[in-house]
């Protein structure tokens, strides 16, 4: 359900939801070419001695009744979503689970407005508003071809479609379906999106497609090898490379590409806070910690089996491990912000 690229074989087929993604239509036509965009030089090593900085490390396992298949943290709380339907609202402190909250079929992806969590619903063709205070499911959303990725931005929730060429725009005040935006075909692995800054930012085939949403059109597209899990940052967008074991790190202002770092193997989901870019290395089962000041990998954190989304916030990452039904948390060493 939630893709394993070198171990389920070429093409970044889901090693768990393979099954739900195989048998689906066909894709739409790629996407116009992206105007090529000039290499900005790296930007220069500070004159001021920047000190090692030591890798993170596990400092807690949720143990969990079912698989993972996402998670996030907002509200103080930690959020996962289950293959069996399920919301689960995990305090961090004693990890143990306050409220579940029924979704719809195979919920990847989660999202937030104020009162309201926002579920991805991949095998519906779904998104559920469940209400923050109740716990209860209050309207549900068709719409495009499994829904992989949520994310918030200018009133709107923004569902990025697998299957389609289409990003779905839904307000989030009426929960109806505003607009649908058509980005192109869809990337090889899994279609995330993420917003920030007054844009939204859309993965495809090969493409990193921005959407003004002003007039819901792509207005730029950056040409970036297999490009997944973006994070959105006040100064970077980090963009997983799946294909070539790489982050790619871009202006957000102009687009153009500050630096390439290598990770590990078959990088999937991005998460940034603070000093540092976590990126999840789903074919390793690895967490790759990377400086921000110096645009360098510091090491590698052992997560487990099956990973492929992860969140920052508490002071921490966390990540799900799908047949390992268990979250992590990984903290950076004292002293390190």
């Amino acid at each position: 359900m939630l893709p394993h690229a070198r171990r389920a074989g070429p093409g970044l087929a889901a090693a768990a939801a393979v099954v739900m993604l195989a048998g689906c239509g066909g894709q739409s036509a790629a996407p116009a070419p992206a105007p090529p965009h000039p290499n900005a030089p790296l930007p220069a090593r500070p004159s001021l001695w920047v000190a090692k900085t030591p890798v993170g490390h596990v400092t807690a396992r949720v143990r969990l009744a079912g698989g993972p298949t996402s998670v996030a943290y907002a509200r103080g709380s930690v959020w996962v979503t289950h293959d069996d339907g399920h919301l689960s609202r995990i305090d961090p402190r004693t990890a143990r689970i306050v409220r579940r909250a029924r979704t719809g079929r195979f919920p990847v992806s989660i999202a937030f407005s104020p009162g309201a969590v926002w579920i991805a619903n991949s095998a519906d063709d779904t998104v559920s508003r469940i209400d923050l205070r109740t716990g209860r499911p209050t309207a549900t959303v068709a719409v495009g071809d499994q829904p992989t990725g949520l994310a918030t931005a200018a009133g709107a929730l923004w569902v990025a479609n697998g299957l389609d060429d289409t990003v779905t725009r839904v307000d989030l005040r009426t929960g109806l379906v505003a607009a649908t935006v058509h980005v192109g075909a869809p990337p090889s692995g899994i279609r995330t999106v993420a917003a920030a800054g007054g844009a939204v930012w859309v993965t495809g085939q090969n493409v990193l497609s921005r959407i003004d949403p002003s007039t819901n059109e792509v207005v730029a597209r950056i040409r970036v090898s297999s490009p997944s899990g973006p994070a959105i940052t006040r100064d970077a967008i980090w963009v997983a490379n799946q294909d070539n074991d790489t982050v790619t790190r871009l202006d957000p202002r102009t687009g153009r590409r500050v630096a390439t770092i290598e990770v590990g193997m078959s990088p999937t989901y991005v998460a940034a806070a603070g000093r540092f870019a976590w990126v999840l290395n789903n074919g390793e089962d690895t967490v790759t910690q990377v400086d921000a000041f110096t645009n360098e990998a510091v090491g590698r954190i052992r997560v487990g089996p099956l990973s492929y989304r992860l969140a920052a916030g508490g002071g921490a990452v966390w990540v799900q491990s799908y047949p390992g039904r268990t979250v992590y948390r990984i903290e950076p060493r004292p002293g390190v912000e």
